[in-house]
């Protein structure tokens, strides 16, 4: 059949590319270590690289051997505590999500292929007559297709389906109850954003730091350390941004001067001032003196617009509508107003106070929630409003439904490519005759192999298309936005992935029966749903065995980083460190839950139907453990924190995976004819949604806002020292635009003593002990 020789063909075709991964991996770790060590380059950076704690970048003890497969040993070493830890709360509640779903199709492997595969495999369709749709062969024997209607095996599945069930609520609520744990855990450490608050849409009269002091003050007297009126400062941002240009290029010139053979310092020939194409050009001069004086003139410029952004701040209803005096006027020039305020607390309990407590009176004004870490805050949307966002929104949801739809006349042509076989029988597709007599191993490849291939590679496509969108709408924190992407797509794979493909592939399969004889729908349908499932294990073998294996090589960053070099061409050391931080460094949380959700809905769907679904499941949830641990330790960094705030909605999804698969039973046994089963599968449906209120009710705020007794439990039997707000907390909420510029350092690739040699010593600014120095360092340098 040819359907089988496809998952043949899948199983034969993945083990291969897994091979071939592991050997390019081998390779490219090699002659790529930037990409392979990027959390050990990370954490030998000096301190401009740091978590929002301020600590260092942590990369696991356990380095990897010259030896093949050393990367097993290393990533077994590291302990989950230790992800916890030092790398985030979002990285140990993924993994542990992917350890779960593993552990649970496991049992269910046990319990369905002791259970129901013999029961299936003794059914009586396998024995009918090749001409009869209802006949089946190969790995469908050993499924629900391969029994009768009202025949009583299904009485066996109605009753395994028991145990199913009360596997699944203890493995979802026993999951969920460990993700509050550490979600209260993340929310009582000692961070800047345990300490603050974000307020949104701040009404017109309140829009300044000391107004929104003022009334928390009111509220929480004596416990506000600051509260800050947020302002957007975006020239000064992009002049900050030409400052490290100028260095950049300094140095790479420094680079080559030292480089050449006669180091003589290389020449440019600067635009004259006004630019435009009129403009001509000055004489060739030193490139190391021109950029170094970009460099000078562009730090002293950012230094005076900081100076004068923070000597005039708007604190009053005057200052924020009318400004008054010239100095004001300026400001407004460079900062953009919001609607939103940062308030840090003097303790960590009062903010949480604050973050519950319903502040204003009107509603949609004066929003109050815990703040994001500095990090993980999307500073150009903060100045959206409410009203634009919602239709915006609208819109982008709007476009995101046209695109599914649009992607359902793809999925119903890649389910016709799988079903070649059925159609040619069909009138009108009598040119497809030829088909039949290609070999058993091209058909397969054809039917079986390449449908699943092409629906995975081309829904790769969804997830950009959903983030273009979805940076339009106004959401302050970057999670939110990895959570949007994560929604959607998952909205998408649900529909294009597997319910297009589930019934236009049972329609397909059995089209010119359905047309002969319409009154044996029903009888048709009963046979041909289940049947479904071998496309669907192609697909999640092919998850499997290629789509993480080829996560696990770098091969697609390999790829970007080569494109880029020729591009950019880095010799400097800090030109290869913005190479490192480019494409590919960033663990796609967003990504893998929803394709981890699209394998558990096929698994959790067919797991009564196809008992052998869950054995391919158990295989991708382990693989992609080990890949993803070893990614999340190695070779992957994620610069914020969100304290497991993905997992929230990946639950929630789960849950609606179990209710689609109990509505699907309910269906099902309708159509085997068995009215009691399909009664009794109801009580399934209202016991999950029993589970999901109690879910919520028990873990959901107590995981959303912490307990106050949090703090007590994790620092002592009273609240002391480590309550109170460190004092270098109070400035990690400052806008990027207005942060001093720090010290530069030498990341030319050109050591000091070489760079004195060659007499270009005068061209490094000197490094300032603080902050304060700066000025007076740069001015000695000038």
């Amino acid at each position: 059949m040819a359907s089988d020789d496809g998952l043949l063909v899948s199983l034969v075709v993945g083990i291969v590319v897994l091979v071939l991964m592991l050997i390019l991996f081998e390779l490219f770790r090699r002659l790529f270590p930037r990409i392979f060590k990027l959390r050990e380059n990370l954490a030998s950076y000096p301190d401009d690289i740091v978590t929002s704690s301020g600590k260092r970048i942590w990369y696991p003890p356990y380095p990897l051997s010259g030896y093949p497969l050393s990367w097993i040993k290393a990533t077994w070493q590291v302990k989950e505590v230790e992800i916890a830890k030092h790398i985030s709360v979002d990285a140990v509640v993924y993994l542990r999500y992917l350890k779960s779903q593993l552990l649970l199709y496991t049992v269910l492997t046990v319990l369905t292929f002791i259970t129901l595969m013999p029961v299936y495999a003794t059914g009586t369709n396998k024995n009918l007559e090749v001409s009869d749709p209802r006949y089946i062969q190969g790995v469908l024997v050993l499924s629900l297709s391969n029994v009768a209607p009202k025949d009583n095996r299904l009485w066996v599945t109605w009753i395994v389906e028991i145990f199913v069930m009360i596997i699944v609520y203890t493995f979802y609520y026993k999951d969920f109850q460990r993700y509050t744990f550490y979600a209260q855990k993340y929310l009582a450490s000692r961070a800047p954003r345990a300490f603050a608050v974000i307020v949104y849409d701040i009404p017109e009269r309140f829009r300044s730091s000391d107004a929104v002091f003022a009334i928390f003050d009111r509220i929480f007297p004596g416990e506000v350390a600051s509260a800050n009126f947020v302002q957007l400062a975006p020239k000064l941002l992009k002049k900050k941004m030409a400052y490290t240009a100028a260095l950049t290029k300094k140095e790479l010139a420094i680079w080559k001067t030292e480089n050449s053979k006669t180091h003589e310092v290389p020449q440019i020939k600067p635009k004259a001032e006004g630019g435009g194409p009129c403009a001509g050009k000055l004489e060739p001069m030193n490139a190391i003196e021109y950029w170094h004086g970009k460099e000078l003139e562009l730090r002293e410029e950012v230094r005076s617009d900081q100076e004068r952004c923070e000597s005039v701040a708007p604190t009053a209803l005057k200052d924020v509508v009318s400004p008054r005096s010239e100095e004001v006027q300026e400001q407004n020039d460079l900062m953009i107003p919001t609607r939103v305020a940062i308030v840090l607390f003097k303790t960590m309990h009062t903010a949480s106070q604050a973050a519950q407590t319903q502040i204003w009176y009107e509603p949609g004004e004066f929003i109050v929630k815990r703040a994001p870490e500095p990090a993980a805050i999307n500073w150009p949307k903060l100045k959206v409003s409410r009203k634009l966002d919602l239709p915006v929104k609208m819109i982008v949801s709007f476009v995101i439904i046209l695109i599914c739809v649009f992607w359902g006349a793809i999925s119903v042509a890649i389910s016709a490519l799988g079903n070649l076989s059925a159609l040619s029988q069909v009138n009108g597709f009598s040119w497809l005759e030829p088909v039949l007599s290609w070999p058993n191993w091209l058909v397969g490849l054809i039917e079986g192999f390449l449908p699943p291939l092409l629906l995975m590679v081309l829904s790769k496509l969804a997830p950009v298309i959903f983030r273009v969108l979805l940076i339009q709408c106004r959401y302050p924190w970057l999670i939110s936005v990895e959570i949007a992407v994560r929604n959607y797509y998952y909205f998408f794979l649900f529909l294009t992935s597997f319910v297009f493909i589930l019934v236009s592939g049972s329609i397909l399969s059995q089209l010119q029966t359905l047309i002969d004889n319409p009154t044996a729908t029903l009888d048709i349908l009963a046979s041909s749903i289940p049947a479904q499932a071998l496309f669907f294990m192609n697909l999640v073998l092919q998850s499997s065995f290629i789509g993480f294996p080829l996560l696990h090589s770098q091969l697609p960053r390999v790829f970007l980083r080569l494109l880029l070099w020729l591009f950019t061409w880095p010799k400097t050391e800090r030109q290869l460190r913005k190479l490192d931080l480019g494409p590919g460094h960033f663990f796609l949380y967003f990504k893998f839950y929803a394709l981890s959700m699209l394998t558990s809905l096929i698994a959790i769907v067919y797991s009564s139907i196809t008992p052998l679904i869950n054995l391919f499941a158990a295989v991708y949830f382990l693989i992609a453990y080990w890949v993803c641990k070893y990614a999340i330790a190695y070779t992957h960094h994620v610069p914020y924190r969100a304290g497991g705030l993905m997992y929230r909605g990946c639950f929630w999804g789960l849950m609606i995976n179990l209710f689609f698969k109990q509505l699907c039973m309910i269906g099902l046994f309708s159509v085997f004819k068995a009215p009691a089963q399909a009664a009794l599968e109801a009580i399934f449906l209202l016991s999950s949604i029993f589970l999901a209120i109690l879910v919520h009710r028990r873990f959901s705020r107590l995981s959303s806002q912490g307990a106050l007794m949090s703090v007590f439990d994790s620092y002592g039997a009273t609240i002391g020292k480590e309550d109170e707000i460190a004092p270098r907390f109070l400035d990690a909420y400052t806008y990027p635009g207005l942060v001093p510029i720090k010290d530069p350092q030498n990341l030319s690739g050109v050591s000091d003593e070489q760079i004195a040699e060659l007499g270009l010593e005068r061209f490094m600014l000197p490094r300032a002990t603080d902050v304060e120095d700066q000025h007076d360092a740069m001015a000695k340098a000038q």
